[in-house]
């Protein structure tokens, strides 16, 4: 008796679809926690205004050719906290002009118009205050939204900071 044996027919056969992918689009691979923690350690940093951004600086410094993933987002939270303490600054600067100058209007006036005087000084630096301590907050909520973010493994991109290019 003879065996048949069966020889699949490769030629009838269709070869699977390969995907072309560019290299730009490739995904990324997954950072690793080490990379995740550095990457939060960079945002969380910027809690701490100049020592922050020294420390995210040198996280960035030292990891850029390292993990794109800790440089990308070490990069965003100096440019962050460069962003953050400009505003700051200009808020503190506007804030100390302010009462310097309403401050000597009240001084000089007298009677009921100083009285006025006064209550817009305090309604300048209350306004002031507000807005200063407003911006504070949102730098330090985004900080650590970006430190969770990075946590995760996502990339995190600051407002008015933005992408500079596709990441």
């Amino acid at each position: 008796m003879s065996e048949q044996t069966s020889i699949p027919n490769t030629a009838l056969q269709t070869p699977e679809p390969t995907a072309v992918v560019d290299s730009a689009e490739a995904p990324a691979r997954k950072p690793n926690l080490g990379e995740r923690v550095l990457a939060a350690c960079a945002h969380l940093a910027t809690l701490v205004s100049i020592p922050g951004l020294l420390v995210a600086l040198v996280i960035w410094l030292v990891n850029r050719k390292r993990s794109v993933f800790v440089a990308r987002q070490a990069r965003q939270a100096v440019l962050w906290q460069i962003l953050s303490n400009a505003l700051l600054l200009i808020f503190i600067v506007l804030l100390i002009a302010t009462a310097i100058h309403e401050f000597g209007g009240a001084i000089n006036t007298k009677g009921s118009a100083g009285q006025t005087d006064m209550i817009k000084l305090l309604g300048a630096l209350i306004g002031l205050y507000v807005v200063l301590l407003g911006a504070l907050i949102i730098c330090w909520v985004s900080a650590i939204l970006g430190a969770l973010a990075a946590l995760l493994g996502r990339s995190f991109h600051y407002p008015l900071v933005g992408r500079k290019r596709r990441e």
